[in-house]
């Protein structure tokens, strides 16, 4: 249902967006520039960083062993989504567009109805994307995996802490480019990586070397990239 009404809402954004009469030459495109580059960075990460929640995926999987190919049709789906979205966005608003294409889009009924599946969209994928989080916690905190009030109290309060955030922050883009820049970046990119030589390298102990020296070459790029990105959306707040 999640991926329905996600489908539903990018065909009927674009689709008012083909249908809006807003004059194509007259929209003013800002060259691309080193502080655009780093806001845009995380932003990406953080709509493309689900990487934290793979291994719950895998888990809760009937077929495990299939998990690469669910990974890469997901990731194709999610392209062919957002691609088309983003670049008529930039050509037809330029640097109109705002951090949410619909605040962009004329008010109407479709208009309406599309913010409408956007919330049934938020609904359906939110217990899958707060799922590791909930996971990790009930771990910690040494609550069974089962049915009970301790799991419905812990999870009540992560719903009331997301629903806080989301009520006291006036602007979540600026959240969501730090965030993407720094942690996610983390989460995506580095650990997956460096957790992964760590762990072949203790059933092989001549990847030690070959784990020291790939370590460096996947944290420096990465981290130089976060203080970069984080200085960046520190001065952009």
């Amino acid at each position: 249902m999640s991926f329905i009404s996600t489908l539903v809402v990018s065909v009927g954004i674009i689709t008012m967006i083909l249908l809006d009469d807003t004059d194509i030459t007259e929209v003013i495109c800002t060259p691309i520039s080193l502080d655009s580059f780093f806001l845009g960075f995380g932003a990406m990460f953080f709509a493309l960083g689900g990487a934290a929640s793979f291994p719950t995926v895998q888990n809760d999987m009937k077929d495990r062993k299939e998990f690469p190919k669910s990974v890469f049709l997901a990731f194709a789906l999610v392209l062919f989504l957002y691609l088309p979205l983003s670049i008529l966005g930039c050509l037809v608003y330029g640097d109109q567009l705002t951090e949410n294409v619909l605040d962009s889009v004329p008010s109407s009924i479709f208009k309406t109805s599309i913010e409408v599946l956007s919330v049934f969209h938020m609904i359906f994928s939110l217990p899958l994307v707060i799922s590791p989080c909930s996971l990790e916690l009930e771990e910690l905190l040494n609550i069974p995996h089962e049915f009970g009030w301790k799991r419905i109290a812990l999870r009540s309060s992560i719903m009331a802490f997301i629903l806080f955030v989301g009520l006291t922050v006036p602007d979540f883009g600026k959240v969501i480019h730090f965030i993407g820049g720094s942690v996610i970046v983390l989460t995506t990119t580095v650990f997956p990586c460096l957790f992964y030589l760590q762990l072949t390298s203790q059933k092989n102990p001549a990847w030690r070397k070959k784990y020291n020296i790939l370590t460096i070459f996947i944290q420096q790029p990465f981290i130089t990239c976060i203080i970069l990105v984080t200085a960046e959306n520190v001065t952009f707040i």
